[in-house]
């Protein structure tokens, strides 16, 4: 849907971009820039779960309760 909705590529969100990107360099062959554009993305996620992984963990744990 973002792909549809988001027809300049200053408004695409960071997932719609990264699998562009893939899928691009996988044509190409340039293991490396995938790998990279790959990593530029994952490493950020990671460092906020692991600063924020405790408020993570008991929002899901409380929306799951019922009642």
């Amino acid at each position: 849907m973002p792909l549809i909705f988001a027809n300049k590529s200053e408004l695409r969100p960071i997932g719609v971009g990264l699998y562009q990107t893939v899928t691009s360099m996988m044509n190409s062959g340039d293991w490396a820039g995938m790998f990279a554009s790959v990593v530029i993305v994952f490493v950020p996620t990671v460092i906020i779960y692991v600063f924020l992984s405790d408020k993570i963990i008991s929002g899901v744990t409380a929306g799951g309760v019922k009642g």
